[in-house]
């Protein structure tokens, strides 16, 4: 049995943090607990799925403003242990991301990952039913 929970505090943070440096491997946990302040002020949203015990699954949403469609809710940083893929814990956030997205009346989710993450372009694409519709283009500021 699973559930999945809205992330908020230090602790659960923690709790969420080696989930997490398995998809962002230069994350310290100092860097991540030092930001969540400021990020939850910011609309970040952390969900976490809970599988014995532990957190195995994570994503975070986040919603923004759009001209001509509501709102937009942007899932960053889903990530599973890799012992506990495959059994469909990355599509039950994901759901339950959809609908935290659909009560704050957003048209449409969106999410981005790294043009050589192909096994991830497949799972949002086969398993969510994805289209993939867009480039990314990023320039470092920092």
């Amino acid at each position: 049995m699973h559930a999945i929970i809205s992330l908020k505090s230090e602790g659960d943070w923690g709790r969420a943090f080696p989930v997490l440096k398995a998809l962002r491997s230069g994350l310290t946990l100092e860097k991540f607990l030092g930001s969540r302040e400021r990020m939850l002020r910011d609309g970040y949203h952390l969900f976490g799925l809970e599988s014995g015990g532990r957190i195995v699954c994570v994503a975070s949403a986040v919603v923004y403003p759009h001209v001509t469609h509501h709102s937009d809710c942007w899932v960053h940083d889903l990530s599973t242990l890799e012992e506990e893929r495959g059994k469909g814990f990355g599509q039950a956030i994901m759901q339950e991301i959809e609908k935290f997205a659909l009560t704050r009346k957003c048209a449409r989710i969106l999410v981005h990952t790294s043009k050589t993450r192909t096994r991830a372009q497949n799972f949002y694409a086969r398993h969510l039913g994805y289209d993939g519709y867009a480039i990314v283009y990023k320039k470092e500021l920092v």
